[in-house]
C-alpha cells in the first residue's frame, strides 16, 4: 500500500528515482552526517539510488516506511527524510528523521514527526514509538519533546562510530500518553 502524508506545510510521500540527485546533495552535508548513525561518507550517487531502492522495498512490505519530506509547494523537491521501523509483532516503532540544515528552526521537522506519529498508533496501530538520538544533536531531543516523547533513558557508549564511542538518548511515547494528549 502506498500512503502519502500531509500536513499544513507538508507532503510525506515515498521516496522516488527522481529523488536520487537531490538526497545525493543533502547527504553530503557533514551537519546532517555527524548527527546519524549510519550513513555513509561521502555520500554518493549510488548510495542515493541504493537507499531508494531499499525504502522502496521495504516500503512494499511494511517492514518500514521511509517518507521524503517535501513543502506543499514543491512536492517534487526532497528537503529531508522522516521513517518509521514498522514492528507489529512487538507492537512498536522507532522514528528517524534529518532535515536539509538550511531549514532548521522553522518548525517543519516537528510538523513531520507529528504526523508520523499519529500515522504509527493510528493507521498502524502501534502501542509504543522511540526515538534515539545523540544527546548532542539538540534539534532532535527538542523535536522528540515538542511531539510529547518523554526521555527514557541514555545508553553509555552504545555505538562505536567514526572511530569513537557514542552514548544514545532513548525517547518514548505510547498510544495511551498520545491519545491523553489530544
Amino acid at each position: 500500500m502506498e500512503y502519502i502524508l500531509s500536513t499544513s506545510r507538508l507532503i510525506l510521500r515515498p521516496l522516488r528515482e527522481s529523488d536520487a540527485t537531490r538526497l545525493f546533495e543533502l547527504c553530503n552535508n557533514d551537519i546532517i552526517y555527524k548527527n546519524l548513525l549510519t550513513m555513509p561518507h561521502p555520500y554518493t550517487l549510488d548510495d542515493a539510488y541504493k537507499k531508494i531502492e531499499k525504502a522502496t522495498r521495504q516500503f512494499e512490505t511494511g517492514e518500514k516506511y521511509c517518507f521524503a519530506i517535501t513543502l506543499k509547494d514543491n512536492e517534487n523537491e526532497l528537503i529531508g527524510l522522516i521513517d518509521i521501523k514498522n514492528n507489529q509483532k512487538l507492537s512498536y516503532g522507532e522514528i528517524g528523521y534529518w532535515l536539509d540544515s538550511t531549514l532548521w528552526n522553522k518548525g517543519i521537522m516537528t510538523e513531520a514527526v507529528q504526523e508520523i506519529v499519529r500515522f504509527g498508533f493510528k493507521t498502524l496501530k502501534l502501542h509504543k514509538l522511540i526515538i534515539e538520538a545523540y544527546p548532542s544533536n539538540l534539534g532532535s531531543v527538542k523535536v522528540a519533546k515538542k511531539c510529547g516523547f518523554t526521555h527514557e533513558g541514555t545508553i553509555k557508549e552504545k555505538y562505536f562510530i567514526r572511530g569513537e564511542y557514542h552514548d544514545l538518548s532513548i525517547f518514548g511515547l505510547t498510544e495511551t500518553e498520545y491519545d491523553a494528549k489530544l
